[in-house]
């Protein structure tokens, strides 16, 4: 997303519930925000334990970095630097004592304890207890309610939720924290969010929600309004308009419009999905001169069940961003991808993946970080890969991946030209299915780069377990620092990562 003052934004995320047993549950999630001017990176992992039909424990550990790049950005409200929490959560569900059996009260209720188990000097601890609770009042009134207090100042939670008609729901929350997850400014920070949703026929439903934030950190203010359209089985249609302004004492303020539109379509084996979005953003700046932006993005997905062997897919997104400045700052990206995943009826221990990649890659040199450093090269690349795996026995399979990745890449814009690059990716994989819901994964991986006369080699390693038919959760660590992605020039690969894989 384009955020604060033409900030580019890439956010990543991963959450998974994990019934290890049927009254444990192990919570997963991990968040990575990377922008120009904030990265905010966090995991969490929880064990949820029911302790008989009404009451449930909960242990948890969170761990978070953050980092402002801004140099000028005040340490005493910003946080940088690393903290690890734990939390413990007693949460009571009561049984209605004349009700049918297991059947539960209308209101529940919870508490927790969380401490800081270690944190850098440049960061506070966050100690705090508190308490929730819900209640549906009526059949159309829930109610939910949460209070807490610490070493970082009070935190609230109060929420409403109205059933309006079988067809339309009105909610209203307010939320004080005191500090956001995924920003780096230090202070509490309130939100004030109301909407409704109207289904007005079987097939079309309206929406529109207004949220308010203030606070320590940015200011917003905006209004969205949208419908989702499916007339039939086989369409549907969204529409979605929005218009807010948002300020933040570091960086200024910044109007903005958007509008998107949606459709898909679906029928026997083929599926196609597009949207087409527009956004307006005028932005009155304390780090630069002025500025507007416009950006049109166009995203494009298809798939096709050709035969019983061969699954064909397609996508392409295209994307232009205008700045009055001039051309200097405008910026384009296009991506397209051609595939086709084979896996014969009558073998099926032997699947197979081909795709084609064509991406073209120009940022804007607006996209730079608080130094002036490019925040990544352009490139226009051709990826050609190829990726196998056989199941030589029930409980071991082997495969392998080559990509070839042919193009020109250049560090800025306009300054310097465009250069070849070529690189090659080897890669020789075995998968251990050691337990029946448990798979254990290394990878051997050579990469090669001819123009620079680089080589790197190193190992990847994983364990995933099956959490339902065709999908599996796995932990991993990467000991090399590059992607079996082609297009990714970051270097940054190296260390734990999360994972999950579906199969259709």
């Amino acid at each position: 997303q384009i955020g604060l003052n033409g900030e580019q934004i890439r956010q990543q995320g991963v959450k998974a519930a994990i019934e290890l047993t049927d009254t444990t549950q192990l919570d997963v999630k991990a968040d990575n925000r990377s922008g120009e001017f904030q990265d905010a990176r966090n995991a969490e992992l929880a064990l949820r334990q029911k302790l008989g039909a009404e009451w449930e424990v909960a242990l948890g550990v969170r761990h978070d970095n953050r980092d402002n790049k801004l140099v000028n950005a005040s340490p005493t409200l910003t946080q940088n630097g690393q903290r690890t929490d734990a939390l413990a959560r007693l949460a009571y569900k009561p049984l209605k004592e004349d009700g049918k059996p297991g059947e539960p009260e209308n209101w529940s209720a919870y508490g927790f304890a969380q401490g800081t188990l270690a944190h850098d000097d440049t960061r506070d601890a966050n100690n705090r207890l508190g308490a929730g609770a819900t209640w549906r009042v009526t059949d159309r009134v829930n109610l939910t309610a949460e209070a807490s207090d610490g070493s970082l100042g009070m935190g609230t939670k109060l929420g409403a939720d109205y059933r309006l008609s079988d067809r339309s729901n009105a909610y209203l929350n307010y939320i004080v924290e005191s500090e956001q997850p995924d920003s780096t400014y230090r202070g509490r920070q309130g939100s004030f969010v109301s909407g409704s949703s109207t289904r007005v026929s079987d097939t079309l439903r309206v929406f529109g929600e207004t949220r308010l934030t203030n606070g320590a950190g940015p200011q917003s203010l905006s209004n969205a309004f949208g419908l989702d359209w499916a007339p039939n089985d086989r369409w549907t249609w969204g529409g979605k308009a929005e218009i807010g302004k948002l300020t933040d004492r570091l960086v200024g303020d910044t109007k903005r419009k958007a509008a998107a539109l949606s459709l898909s379509y679906k029928v026997e084996g083929f599926k196609y999905s597009s949207g087409l979005e527009w956004r307006h953003d005028d932005t009155t700046s304390t780090l630069a001169a002025d500025s507007s932006r416009t950006t049109v993005l166009w995203r494009n997905t298809a798939g096709l069940q050709y035969t019983p062997d061969w699954r064909l897919l397609g996508k392409l997104n295209l994307s232009n961003s205008s700045n009055s400045g001039g051309a200097f700052l405008d910026g384009d990206y296009h991506e397209l991808v051609l595939g086709a995943a084979y896996r014969p009826i009558d073998n099926d221990r032997w699947n197979m993946l081909l795709k084609y990649t064509n991406l073209e890659n120009v940022p804007s040199p607006g996209q730079v970080g608080a130094n002036n450093v490019v925040a990544d090269f352009a490139q226009r690349s051709q990826v050609f890969a190829v990726d196998a795996i056989y199941d030589v026995k029930p409980w071991l399979s082997v495969g392998g991946k080559y990509a070839l990745r042919v193009g020109e890449l250049k560090t800025t814009k306009v300054d310097g030209e465009w250069f070849k690059s070529r690189a090659d990716l080897f890669i020789v994989r075995a998968d251990w299915h050691w337990v029946k819901t448990w798979d254990a994964v290394l990878e051997l991986r050579n990469l090669r780069a001819r123009e620079a006369q680089d080589a790197r080699a190193g190992a990847l390693v994983a364990v995933y377990r099956h959490v339902a038919e065709g999908v599996k959760f796995g932990v991993g660590y990467n000991f090399t620092n590059y992607s079996d992605d082609l297009t990714d020039l970051s270097y940054r690969s190296r260390g734990w990562f999360v994972n999950v894989l579906g199969a259709m």
